[in-house]
């Protein structure tokens, strides 16, 4: 691929006298499809890129969205495309995410077996070199009046936040990546493990090689953050995926350093109750059924454990809690009605509250250049955040950091708590 062989060459023909372009790639790492933005933040129109895949590799028939598919070949040499007798690989993320994720094989092709850390840092890698290649051989003209300074903003699940073997593990693969995306030539099974062996993970390393490891969450409301349409105060996100449903509260104000953002995580779970999963039940009545119930009770657990230990003080308890829905599974009709049930469940479980207000999460379409229509830029929103200034990237506070609100007494919560058993 032209991408591939173009993204590991440097400007050499530029002067030394050039000035510096910086260059932000915002990568979305999903378990079933990948998106880039690539940002050039200082420029004129500070122009953002949506980088397109080719139409063999999309996910859904999506032109943004890199179906997250990596292939081993027998000379152990890893592919973003098929290759005969090759076998492939489709749950990087997930498996990386798993207590051993630094030990399951993850795809396996005689003599090779490749662990999940190795799947993902070879995926990520090719995802890197390629993105660099398409900027540099199609949007050249963006780029000729000085060198290019590169910045790697890659997400991190929200629901991991306070995991510190998982924070580890991503900066050992993100760090790996980006040093063999540089690299020319076949990427290889023994260069994976070599750049693994070494691969730093102190945030001192991390941003010496310009990576920031960026909690999902900041990134997906860094858009609306930095927009017109902020409204400080508290609210919920939930991002269905193809696998899993992530769902947090969160805040959104000023910062205490002055013209940043600050975004206090306050409750987090993830768990595997996406699309797919979803799919494979849903004919069985009973089965759904379940299904359905355990979707509404992370929810509102979540939801509701914010509103009884985490930040009981809010006003959007009163005024209604905004909760924006986004990703891929979002058109899900089950997924969609759980969510939008928020509002009556709500103001039935707190007298005279707000209920839920659900809205979707968009991209300004006037900051991005994209190729898909504009009602599918939703699928991007990760992806455009993450390409944001680091300084504009509101900052997480995790959950471990953040004290109780004052706990309400005994009888209160009896008052207004709804039990499983009334929902």
């Amino acid at each position: 691929m032209e991408r591939l062989a173009a993204g590991v060459r440097e400007q050499a023909e530029s002067p030394r006298s050039a000035r510096s372009i910086p260059v932000n790639l915002g990568i979305d790492f999903g378990t079933s499809s990948t998106k880039i933005v690539a940002r050039l933040p200082y420029e004129a129109g500070t122009p953002a890129f949506a980088v397109p895949v080719p139409a063999s590799a999309r996910a859904e028939g999506h032109p943004h969205l890199w179906a997250s598919q990596l292939w081993l070949t027998r000379e152990g040499a890893f592919s973003l495309a098929p290759a005969s007798g090759a076998p492939a690989f489709c749950a990087m993320k997930a498996a990386l995410m798993r207590d051993d994720g630094d030990r399951a094989i993850a795809l396996h092709c005689a003599p090779w077996a490749a662990t999940a850390m190795e799947a993902a840092t070879a995926f990520l890698a090719l995802q890197i070199r390629q993105a660099r290649g398409w900027l540099l051989t199609r949007q050249q003209a963006a780029f000729a009046a000085g060198i290019l300074r590169w910045s790697y903003h890659v997400g991190f699940p929200a629901a991991s936040l306070d995991r510190e073997d998982l924070r580890r593990r991503y900066a050992a693969v993100c760090t790996a990546a980006r040093d063999l995306s540089r690299m020319q030539g076949a990427l290889t099974m023994d260069l994976v493990r070599a750049a693994l062996g070494s691969a730093p993970t102190t945030q001192e390393e991390l941003e010496r090689r310009g990576i920031a490891l960026v909690p999902e969450i900041s990134a997906a409301v860094a858009g609306f953050a930095n927009s017109t349409k902020r409204d400080n105060g508290l609210y919920a996100l939930v991002d269905v995926g193809a696998g899993t449903v992530d769902c947090c509260t969160f805040g959104l104000g000023d910062w205490r350093e002055e013209g940043e953002i600050g975004c206090p995580i306050f409750m987090a779970d993830v768990a595997m109750l996406g699309v797919e999963p979803w799919r494979s039940c849903q004919d069985d009545a009973e089965l759904a059924a379940f299904f359905e119930k355990k979707v509404a009770e992370q929810q509102r657990g979540v939801i509701w454990d914010t509103r009884q230990r985490r930040h009981r003080s809010s006003e959007r308890w009163r005024t209604g809690l905004p909760v924006f829905l986004l990703g891929g599974g979002a058109a899900s009709d089950m997924h969609r009605r759980v969510t939008a049930g928020l509002d009556a469940w709500l103001r039935r479980s707190i007298r005279d509250g707000g209920g839920a207000r659900v809205r979707a999460l968009s991209v300004p379409e006037e900051e991005l250049r994209f190729d898909c229509r504009k009602e599918e830029t939703h699928r991007l929103a990760v992806a455009f955040g993450l390409s944001f200034p680091f300084g504009e990237i509101p900052k997480a506070e995790l959950p471990r950091s953040i004290d109780d609100d004052v706990p309400a007494r005994r009888r209160d919560i009896e008052a207004s708590y709804v039990s499983k058993e009334m929902t």
